[in-house]
């Protein structure tokens, strides 16, 4: 008799098992909607402006220029070649450049001094200065977002794509 009970007591707390605490069916995952809407919308203006740009070099035939080139950041820039020794980093050099609309309209006429790769200046320069050496000139067609992107600055509203005469010296 004692058998049958440990045996019947051992089968209910095998077939008795307590069940795992399960997830509340209201929790919800917390996202920035916010955020990401304004990378999406951020995602779209870019790929309009780099649209844009295409549209722009190719209905001013300036696709038929030498040398016309487009980089992976989506820059177009025409390059007066010269044979000058490359930038490298850490060298500093002082630039000249002009930035204006696509409409040609004057934004900003500068002369700067930088250093090389410590992002002194907007994006599309710095990287284009790897390319370059002293001496040379270079014109450029840059998206806002390589230029100076949703926030503009005091010259240069947000969300303008740009031209920029740049001449390193």
């Amino acid at each position: 008799m004692k058998k049958i009970v440990i045996l019947i007591l051992l089968a209910c707390l095998c077939a008795c098992q307590r069940t795992k605490p399960q997830a509340p069916s209201n929790r919800y995952h917390k996202t920035d909607t916010l955020g990401v809407g304004m990378v999406l919308l951020n995602q779209r203006l870019a790929e309009e402006a780099d649209i844009q740009l295409r549209k722009y070099v190719k209905g001013n035939n300036l696709n038929d220029l030498n040398n016309l080139q487009l980089t992976e950041t989506g820059v177009w820039y025409q390059q007066e070649m010269t044979k000058t020794a490359r930038l490298k980093k850490n060298d500093v050099v002082t630039l000249k450049y002009t930035i204006s609309t696509l409409r040609d309209s004057l934004l900003l006429d500068n002369v700067q001094s930088v250093t090389v790769g410590r992002r002194e200046t907007i994006a599309a320069i710095d990287d284009m200065l790897y390319e370059l050496g002293r001496g040379e000139k270079v014109v450029m067609f840059v998206p806002w977002h390589q230029a100076y992107g949703a926030t503009g600055n005091k010259y240069v509203p947000a969300y303008t794509n740009i031209k920029i005469e740049l001449e390193v010296q």
